[in-house]
Order: structure tokens, then sequence, then C-alpha cells
């Protein structure tokens, strides 16, 4: 799993940050601590209570070639030796400096890396549940199918792919199956939510709503699911049909139940259904590319807005170019970071990280992103020497960007496609 290109820059800070319920549970010889580190071969020299936080700060060495395996032995190392110094902890949280600039953090939930000290989860599957923050302090957990919407027709197509195909569905003697009609959150939110209905569907006619949090379906609470939608869509399947099923939703601050009563739909006509949502869930991003490549930035603005809960990661990347063409460059580096978070493997979410990071004076973290971009071996031969000559000139003292680069657009909207 790569957390790091490999790629030289200047000083590497990596802080640790633990936030605790009982700072009492510090220990008092800190001095212990960092022998067991340097003992490692790990650089920590400083760990110090901050508020409710205990924090220890890693420094790598000045243009030290950043090798991904001890990165990651580190990473680990560093967390569980915390979690059974901080036992009371919630959240363990790396967060990673170049040259005194935030790259962004690593954050774990303590329970989980007490499993991996105990042996009950292994390395990998602790560095798969890590969130990544970016500097504002948003998060987003994993990398996995980032960006992709659970719904009733997805988890059908995953299990055909698979030479699945109808095993273990309730259907009828003529073939039909219990249909729903909503489209439900990704995996990685952490919760089952209602983020689109079809018109007409059994959840229109019982008032289920955009934006209700599923917490039961029948017997079957979210929580035991692992709040993942697709687990969710796969014991709909064996729902009756012939009599209503209770579903428990919050919505704002109340929770309640609300009883749907599944329409039995045949495949063909299922299909139909759902490519016409698709249809109609996808225009305001098609839209929002058409504009953008016709340089219609704050109209293209307003379509990416409208498609972010259907396409998230699609949608902040248009909102990120749109905003850093209009020169509203704070807003645009929001954005883009918020696809980046989504996705770090399209070229276009790490260019535009690094040169929005680049116009606001955030030089080192730029470099290091356009390096990143680099690695990724992108086929734009106008972006590449671009990055190519930005990482040269953030090397002397003639480090201000030009207009030129405020002004480069023909080369990078073509690549926003249909």
């Amino acid at each position: 799993m790569r957390i790091f290109p490999k790629t030289a820059g200047r000083t590497l800070v990596l802080l640790c940050l633990v936030c605790v319920t009982n700072i009492a549970a510090f220990p008092k010889d800190q001095a212990k601590l960092l022998k067991y580190f340097a003992a490692q071969s790990i650089p920590v020299d400083e760990i110090k209570v901050k508020e409710n936080a205990v924090v220890a700060r890693i420094n790598y060495g000045v243009d030290d070639e950043i090798d991904e395996a001890k990165t990651e032995k580190d990473i680990l190392a560093v967390a569980k030796k915390l979690a059974e110094a901080f036992s009371r902890s919630e959240t363990i949280r790396l967060q990673y400096f170049i040259g005194g600039e935030e790259l962004y953090a690593l954050e774990f939930a303590n329970e989980d890396v007490k499993k991996a000290v105990e042996g009950q989860k292994s390395d990998e599957e602790i560095l798969g549940t890590m969130a990544i923050i970016m500097p504002e302090g948003e998060r987003e957990g994993g990398d996995e199918e980032e960006g992709k919407i659970e719904s009733e027709g997805e988890v059908e197509k995953e299990e055909e792919e698979e030479g699945e195909g109808d095993q273990g569905r309730q259907e009828s003697a003529d073939g039909k199956v219990p249909f729903l009609g909503v489209s439900l959150t990704r995996p990685q939110e952490k919760e089952i939510r209602i983020i689109d209905i079809i018109q007409d569907s059994p959840a229109d006619h019982a008032g289920l709503q955009i934006g209700d949090k599923i917490l039961q379906m029948e017997n079957y609470a979210s929580k035991d699911l692992g709040n993942d939608a697709r687990n969710l869509l796969a014991h709909l399947r064996d729902m009756p049909s012939d009599r209503p099923i209770r579903f428990h939703i919050q919505r704002v601050n109340k929770s309640f139940d609300v009883w749907v009563k599944l329409e039995m739909m045949d495949k063909g006509q299922l299909d139909k259904v759902l490519e016409a949502q698709a249809n109609k869930m996808n225009s305001d991003l098609v839209k929002g590319r058409q504009l953008l490549r016709q340089n219609k930035f704050a109209e293209a603005a307003e379509s990416f807005q409208k498609s972010l809960e259907i396409y998230p990661m699609e949608s902040y990347q248009g909102l990120g170019i749109c905003y850093y063409h209009m020169e509203k460059f704070k807003i645009a580096r929001k954005n883009i970071e918020k696809a980046y978070k989504l996705d770090r493997t399209v070229p276009l979410n790490v260019f535009y990280t690094a040169a929005c990071r680049d116009v606001l004076g955030k030089l080192n973290t730029a470099k290091y992103h356009y390096k990143e971009y680099l690695a990724l071996n992108h086929d734009n031969a106008e972006m590449n020497e671009f990055a190519r000559k930005r990482i040269e000139a953030l090397k002397t003292k003639n480090k201000k960007i030009s207009q030129s680069f405020v002004k480069m657009i023909d080369a990078i909207i073509k690549e926003i496609k249909n």
C-alpha cells in the first residue's frame, strides 16, 4: 500500500497526535519512550502533552530518500507503541510536515491498532483503515472504491461479474425480484444514508427522503452490517414482498420507523429504471464538464455543485479546477484536496493539489505533490514538463510562480472528458 511516492525532499516531519480521554495516563518518564524509538532507529525527538493530546514528533533527515517500506514500518511501530502507552485514547493521528508545511495526516482508531498489537489484525488491515486528513481538517476513510455510490443495481452487477448471478435472491415464479428504489452512500462514509430516490418507487411512496440515515432494516442493524450499503442491499433481496418491511431511520434529530412494501420487478424492467435514473444523475456532471471545456467556469461550478452527492470525487475535482482558473485559489485548494483524498491516483487531482499549494506559497508541499504527480506517469506532455520545471525552480531562489501558470488551461482541461 503506497503512502509516499519514492522521492527526495526537504526535512520531513512526522507528528503523531493521540487524542486522549485521560491526560493523567501520560507516563512521567518521557525519556523511556524516546529511548525506545531511538533503539528502533525511529528519530522521535519530542513527546509532549498539548491540551487533550499527546504529540510525538519524528524528524527524518534533510534530503533523505523517503523509503516507502521503512515509512510504513515506522508508522506502525509508533502507532502500536502509543496504543500501548495510552490505552484509553480514542484516536492516533500521524501528521506529516515537509519543511514546516503540513502535507496531510493519517488517522487510526486506537481500538484497531490495539487489535494489531494483540495479533487480531494484520498490519495491512490496519493501514487499510487509516483516514487521510488534509490540513483543513476534513476526513475521509480508506481508499478502496472511493467515490462510488451504491444502488440496488450495483450489487447485482458485481455478483454477475463474479458468476453468482441471481443466487441467494428471493424470486417469484416468473423470475421477478424485490425493488426498493434508492441510491445509498459509499461504504467509506461509515453510515448508510439515502442520497437519491427513484420517483414513484416503493421508497418514494413510503415517504423515505434523501438524507435519511438507515439505522436498521427489519432485524438487520446497520452497525452489524459494518455500515456498508452493499451488505444491506444484499439482505434486501431476501426480504418478503407480500408485506411491508420495517426501516428504522434517522431524519435530522428524530428516529422513527418507515414501512415499505417492496415492488416485484423483472430484470429487464429494473435495468430500464436504473438506466434512466443513472442518466438523470449523470446530467449535471456532464454539463459541468462541457461548460468547463468552454471556459465557462462559474456556470460549470454550479453544475458540479449539483452533482456532488452522486459523483463526489469528479465533482470536487471539477470545482477545484473551476475555482483555480477563476483565481479563487483558497476555495480551489479546499475542493481539489477533497478530490485528492478520495483518489490520489488520478493525475489531475494530484497536479492541481500541487498547483494550488504552489500559487498559495506552500512551496515545499507543492514540490512534493509535483513529484507525486510525475510518479503517476501521466501522458500529458505539457503538464509533465511544467511539473518538472516547477520542481527545478523550487530548488532555486527564483521560486515565484509566473502568471503563465495561472493562465495555463488548454493543455489541462482537455483532460476532462465526458
